[in-house]
């Protein structure tokens, strides 16, 4: 870009940037504690929900996106690293494939897993969805001293709340998108995912 092999190029270089910043990385983390396999109304569970507002994100993404994925109980494991979507049916089936498997979600462990993930994305945009079990949410940590970081490096965190706003980790729920810069969802309908 603006160096003169650029005048006898046919193309502009400087395109290539324009698209990272129309681009996004998106991580989700994904509560798959104890609760999480408790029953929501038409007969799934939370995980389910969750696994299924996970891949919905998915379908929303290009391949010039990048999306990563992680489960969360008291410590982050990996699910899908931050990938381009070239292959967006296999990535939607792995996190619809997610099942819960005890402990409680730790949220600061969650948020660290994922700005760990997403800090390396070159993206215009930069975003963390938890999914998160309203009722049984744990662990803040040091999550604003978290959170301040990673909005100093261009990432937002939002929290869809699998649960009502009557839930007794809604305080520490919003707290994180608060500090995130992020927007909290609830639902326990998957038509509204």
């Amino acid at each position: 870009h603006e160096t003169p092999i650029e005048d006898v190029l046919p193309i502009t270089l400087e395109l290539r940037d324009e698209f990272r910043k129309l681009s996004v990385a998106i991580v989700v983390a994904i509560d798959r504690s104890g609760s999480m396999s408790m029953p929501v109304e038409g007969g799934r569970t939370k995980i389910q929900l969750a696994g299924l507002g996970a891949a919905a994100v998915v379908d929303l993404l290009t391949p010039l996106d990048q999306f990563g994925a992680i489960a969360v109980d008291t410590a982050p494991h990996t699910i899908v690293g931050l990938t381009s979507l070239d292959n967006p049916a296999s990535v939607s089936s792995r996190v619809r494939g997610i099942r819960s498997e005890g402990g409680g979600i730790a949220i600061y462990p969650a948020l660290l897993g994922a700005t760990r993930m997403i800090a390396p994305a070159e993206a215009g945009t930069k975003h963390i969805i938890v999914f998160a079990d309203a009722a049984d949410s744990t662990d803040p940590g040091d999550m604003a001293n978290l959170l301040r970081n990673a909005s100093d490096a261009g990432i937002t965190v939002s929290v869809v709340a699998l649960g009502s706003e009557r839930d007794p980790s809604v305080p520490l729920l919003r707290r994180v998108v608060d500090l995130g810069g992020g927007r909290l969802l609830f639902t326990n309908d998957a038509r509204l995912l």
